[in-house]
């Protein structure tokens, strides 16, 4: 678990059971899961002639010309985990 999911965690257990009831603060939970989700490394689904993004599947990850790996997805932002098995 990331420091962002933590934070997640921690900020909905601290809420009143009121406010979770009405639906109080969703808006902002929903916006900090998507943070949380995002600022989790993924690792990137490959095969034989591509690399795309986990989230998007976008194939804008890797620079095939200097053959590099970002470390963010340029579309949509997902930190990649390259090292992951």
């Amino acid at each position: 678990m990331n420091k962002y999911q933590e934070a997640l965690k921690r900020f909905y257990q601290g809420l009143p059971k009121e406010y979770k009831a009405l639906g109080v603060c969703e808006c902002d939970y929903s916006l900090l899961k998507e943070i949380a989700e995002k600022e989790t490394p993924k690792k990137p689904i490959t095969d034989v002639h591509s690399k795309y993004c986990p989230k998007c599947r976008s194939l804008m990850i890797y620079d095939y010309e200097y053959e590099s790996e970002f470390t963010r997805c340029s579309d949509c932002g997902q930190l990649l985990d390259w090292e992951a098995k």
